[in-house]
């Protein structure tokens, strides 16, 4: 992979006492901006928080060599256990919204749902058809993965991925947002923050919220 020269030139200035902390969408870090911080970066204390669970065998062999150069960090309280990981709730942030988005407050859109398959999808076409039918407007984004069903039903999956701001303008615009977590998986998710950040209702089956 190709980094940007000036992307390595920041990387190449920082200090050897300074300290890094890398947020891992989806899982982790790819190996190959792993390997870049481990070139490139020169400080002495590497910290990775991860904002998503462990999933399959290839994941445990990169956490393996991740944990022998980065001090890890993760939202999942099982997978901390698990793992033998450090905890840490769930964190994040708010990408600015333009005046002009924040104007159209409409709240057009009832209930709002955003990510991947992962073995979700018969719920979500449940809950889908469910809402329908109570006349209630869905904004249900679902994007296939490797096991993900190829017939599909009343939910039909979208084709390529909504960018933060994008995300963010869309949950502006709903009243309420649906977080059904992946099996397994204990810890709040990022869309149940955005929503509190934006003061919309959360909808969920995961009970860990109350904590």
């Amino acid at each position: 992979y190709n980094f940007d020269s000036a992307f390595i030139k920041k990387i190449s200035a920082i200090k050897k006492t300074d300290s890094i902390l890398i947020f891992g969408g989806g899982f982790g870090i790819s190996p190959c901006v792993s390997y870049c911080f481990l070139e490139y970066c020169k400080a002495e204390s590497k910290f990775l928080w991860l904002w998503d669970s462990v999933r399959n065998k290839t994941e445990k062999r990169f956490l393996k060599y991740l944990k022998k150069h980065y001090e890890v960090y993760t939202f999942d309280y099982n997978d901390s256990q698990d793992y033998k990981l450090n905890y840490k709730n769930t964190v994040g942030y708010l990408p600015e919204l333009k005046q002009e988005t924040k104007k159209e407050d409409k709240q057009t859109t009832d209930i709002y749902f955003v990510g991947l398959d992962r073995g979700r999808y018969e719920i979500l076409n449940y809950l889908y058809e469910s809402f329908s039918k109570l006349g209630l407007i869905c904004d249900f984004n679902v994007l296939k993965d490797e096991n993900s069903p190829k017939k599909e039903k009343t939910l039909k999956f979208v084709n390529g991925r909504i960018d933060s701001l994008e995300n963010i303008r869309r949950i502006y615009n709903s009243r309420a947002v649906l977080d059904i977590p992946v099996d397994g998986q204990n810890g709040l998710t990022q869309r149940v923050l955005e929503a509190l950040f934006l003061n919309r209702k959360v909808i969920t089956n995961n009970e860990s919220i109350k904590n």
